[in-house]
């Protein structure tokens, strides 16, 4: 039995084909062309996925104020007077 890589665990998991097909097909894409690799790097990318999304929608946001400027809604009350 070889040596097992420091900090790695082996972990069995159930998958249906069609989602064990399309992952072997983008692993074999990869350098390594590990299928093992390609799952752990896309579990570590879920945990950063809210991160991820929140500052691209602070980002959105900031944009979208420069180019809209938000009425306060005095604007309209001045109107009135």
């Amino acid at each position: 039995m070889a040596p097992r890589k420091r900090g790695l665990v082996q972990v069995k998991l159930r998958i249906t084909e069609d989602l064990k097909r399309r992952l072997d097909k983008v692993a074999s894409k990869r350098v390594d062309g590990s299928l093992s690799a390609e799952i752990a790097e896309r579990l570590e990318r879920s945990f950063n996925a809210p991160a991820l999304a929140k500052g691209v929608a602070t980002t959105v946001v900031e944009e979208l104020k420069a180019i809209w400027p938000v009425s306060t809604g005095s604007e309209k009350q001045a109107g009135k007077r």
